[in-house]
């Protein structure tokens, strides 16, 4: 898949922008804060229709703009063609979002209609971040590729929700009402994340020693395995407030040479272990758009050219400060300069 043209109007920072993407990518050079981020975050967009750094549609509206409206050409790998659009009306705080100009008031089933995936050097918080960094990148994927997930997190976060608001009021009768959809959406969760984890752990393996790390790797699922009885958690549930067990609770366990990598990994294995986690996110989104945010930052030479080499051949989006940020590998691409949000050839 690729972004053969991207449009962008009142986004954070940028110009009004109309950018015909080059087949194998391009590399965006500038200094920090002139909007190389954000250019990539408009991009984004068109995946989730969110922001990927967590902010809220109306801090991406320009300052002074009444909204934002984001465009992308797309083509998948056999040729076929759709435009994707989304747009923020700040004063409505009402979001629109359209596939091939057909309108979609549910964006579940406009997910997807673009794949990207975002490396950077704060990919190594997948690793030694807290666990819902590792839940949100199980969901975010699994969202994209397993048919019903994301209506199974849509259900489920609305039934935790609302049993928690009951046991923090003390109403247990209330809070059974919500228990059913738990355990039955909680339960299709837990069996799609693990079902993935356990058939990915080779590739994510290779990976790690593709990037030049030595030591045998692991990855699992760790969480609970059967269905849970919520009624029977229910006293201990009404003691905290809050519902203890489910997929909300859960972790991706990964393990170097036998121990946890987040405590006893490195800096440099934590960074790496991340990446190969983006680049098993690539693998499995089937040749995504990559955006790289400095992505050869923080790494020796070695590893610069490893991760390299196993992107080329993909679309990429690479922003850096300078061309001597950039390793060998990427000197072929188109160089486009950004400055005060404005893009031309370098």
């Amino acid at each position: 898949m690729r972004v053969t043209h991207l449009g962008v109007r009142h986004f954070r920072n940028l110009a009004a922008l109309d950018l015909d993407i080059p087949p194998g990518g391009v590399v965006l050079v500038g200094d920090n804060g002139h909007g190389k981020t954000n250019l990539l975050e408009a991009i984004h967009y068109l995946v989730l229709f969110r922001s990927f750094r967590g902010a809220p549609d109306r801090d991406l509206v320009a300052f002074g703009s009444a909204g934002f409206h984001v465009a992308g050409a797309v083509e998948n790998g056999s040729g076929s063609q759709r435009t994707v659009t989304a747009g923020f009306d700040a004063r409505l705080a009402q979001k629109r979002v359209t596939v091939d100009a057909a309108p979609h008031a549910r964006l579940s089933r406009a997910i997807g209609s673009l794949r990207a995936v975002l490396l950077s050097p704060d990919d190594r918080e997948l690793v030694a971040g807290p666990p819902a960094v590792r839940r949100r990148f199980l969901d975010v994927l699994l969202a994209l590729v397993e048919p019903g997930y994301l209506e199974a997190l849509r259900q489920y976060r609305q039934a935790l929700r609302q049993r928690n608001a009951a046991l923090r009021r003390q109403r247990a009768t209330a809070a059974t009402v919500f228990e059913p959809v738990l355990g039955e959406a909680g339960s299709r969760i837990t069996a799609a994340r693990q079902r993935w984890v356990a058939s990915v752990g080779d590739r994510f393996a290779a990976h790690v020693a593709a990037l030049g790390e030595r030591a045998p790797v692991e990855l699992a699922y760790r969480g609970s395995t059967d269905v849970i009885d919520y009624a029977a958690t229910r006293d201990r549930d009404l003691a905290r407030g809050s519902t203890l067990e489910g997929p909300h609770r859960d972790d991706l366990a990964l393990s170097l040479a036998g121990r946890p990598l987040a405590t006893f990994g490195s800096s440099g294995q934590q960074r790496t272990g991340g990446t190969a986690l983006r680049l098993l996110e690539a693998w499995a989104l089937e040749e995504p758009v990559l955006l790289m945010d400095d992505a050869f930052a923080e790494l020796d030479a070695e590893r610069r050219g490893r991760l390299a080499e196993l992107v080329e051949g993909q679309q990429r989006v690479l922003a850096v400060p300078t061309d001597a940020d950039l390793p060998g590998g990427a000197g072929d691409l188109p160089r486009w300069r950004i400055e005060q949000g404005a893009v031309r050839a370098a």
